[in-house]
């Protein structure tokens, strides 16, 4: 099986408990280790004004490995829960970039990527 030339994912999850962005930092590379990748940068800092993390890391399944660049950007709004009350919900989108190590394509890696930039 030959695997794609690159690949990007988005996702949200909603609901999210309220997080600051080195929580978020520390869940989601936790989670990543648990699934085996091996992370080789984490930097954080805002997109768009809002809080993010970008990491950079290995992972293999299916045969193959990958070199992701993931962005996990903190969204906040506020929910109306009464006729003077409103409460702030929080959401973490989560971009993906990626390709295969048998195969880099560095200049779709960094023309996506360019569009999404980490601000200290």
């Amino acid at each position: 099986m030959t695997p794609p030339a690159g690949f990007a994912g988005a996702s949200r999850r909603g609901g999210v408990r309220p997080v600051t962005v080195s929580q978020l930092e520390s869940q989601r590379k936790e989670f990543l280790q648990g699934a085996g990748a091996t992370i080789e940068s984490a930097t954080t800092g805002t997109v768009d004004n809002r809080p993010a993390v970008r990491l950079r890391y290995k992972i293999s399944g299916n045969g193959f490995t990958v070199s992701d660049t993931e962005y996990d950007i903190i969204v906040t709004g506020t929910l109306a829960v009464g006729a003077a009350q409103h409460q702030s919900v929080y959401d973490v989108i989560v971009l993906v970039v990626g390709t295969p190590v048998s195969q880099p394509n560095t200049a779709l890696v960094d023309w996506i990527s360019s569009t999404i930039r980490i601000l200290p």
